[in-house]
């Protein structure tokens, strides 16, 4: 085990984040040796940091955000069933690590795929599984099971930076899927400019939940280290990329992290007990945002046409 001494040479803080449920604040370190950028002091148990709170109020079929959006969401899902259609056309077995309402699952399952997917939150796992959808609510794949070359393909959409071991999983996707099978893989850019230019205020941080911050090299590094071929990477998201700058930015001016995000999500009762900041918080959204929103395209769309630093990083590999 490391001294005190020993641990601040081998790790580096570059900024710190507030949990926007808990208030409570997390360092971000980077490893000095791999490059590896995690979140410091994260509890053994984030059960906590889930749950309602974190999911906010769910309805029927698990829906959590405002109609509208809900109606966004379908399409995104859309849009990423569509991305693994590109690389696996043909029908076969698909896993979704972390599928939550498996909206992606039932619409490839409606073209011919066998669906499976796990999940940690109850709730969501049997709102899927409600819709004839295989749910395995573990925390860790290795504990679902699955024999070793039994899917074509396997997906993970803003799931392994929840993951404490990613090591360990990795090497178990690389387990289970069949030679020629496809991994795709999506996480925050944390050489994003989002990441850059807002820091502690970013949107993708999500500490303590998310454990690590992959930026392109490290994420293919570790792919890489388990055997996977890469076959394609991308930075653009229309899903997360224009918002998570302009929640980014919002975050820089207003009292409680990610405000727009939880009035989204339904969260009402947590962000309205404190009045005073709330109205502040109303306020300065509502003033910013005719400027925020357009800075917002402007700045992402940049960084992605130009420089390849987009608010994600998307990669597609595959097993040998």
């Amino acid at each position: 085990m490391r001294t005190d001494s020993e641990r601040q040479q081998a790790y580096k803080t570059l900024y710190s984040s507030r949990d926007f449920i808990s208030d409570e604040v997390f360092p971000i370190e980077m490893d000095l040796q791999t490059g590896m950028v995690r979140t410091a002091n994260v509890p053994d148990d984030l059960t906590p940091y889930y749950g309602r709170d974190y999911y906010g109020e769910l309805e029927a079929e698990g829906r959590r955000f405002i109609p509208l959006l809900e109606h966004f969401i379908t399409r995104f899902r859309e849009a990423r069933m569509r991305m693994l259609l590109q690389f696996h056309p043909a029908a076969g077995r698909v896993l979704d690590i972390g599928c939550g309402r498996a909206i992606m699952l039932g619409q490839l399952q409606a073209r011919g795929w066998e669906a499976v997917g796990t999940e940690i939150a109850p709730e969501l796992a049997e709102a899927a599984q409600a819709r004839g959808i295989d749910v395995f609510v573990q925390p860790d794949l290795q504990d679902c099971g699955f024999e070793a070359g039994s899917f074509d393909a396997v997906t993970m959409w803003h799931t392994l930076e929840h993951i404490a071991n990613p090591t360990e999983t990795l090497a178990e996707v690389f387990r289970i899927l069949k030679p020629g099978g496809i991994l795709l893989v999506e996480v925050p850019n944390l050489d994003s400019w989002q990441a850059a230019t807002t820091r502690g205020e970013w949107f993708h941080l999500d500490v303590p939940r998310h454990y690590w911050h992959y930026g392109t090299r490290t994420l293919l590094r570790a792919l890489s280290a388990q055997g996977f071929e890469v076959v394609h990477t991308r930075t653009f998201s229309l899903e997360y990329g224009f918002y998570g700058y302009f929640q980014s930015l919002l975050n820089l001016f207003t009292i409680s992290p990610n405000f727009l995000y939880s009035l989204l999500r339904r969260r009402y009762a947590a962000v309205t007990s404190r009045p005073l900041p709330a109205l502040w918080d109303v306020a300065i959204t509502v003033l910013l945002m005719p400027v925020m929103l357009p800075l917002s395209v402007v700045l992402e769309g940049a960084a992605v046409i130009f420089f390849r630093r987009g608010s994600v990083i998307r990669v597609v590999v595959r097993k040998p």
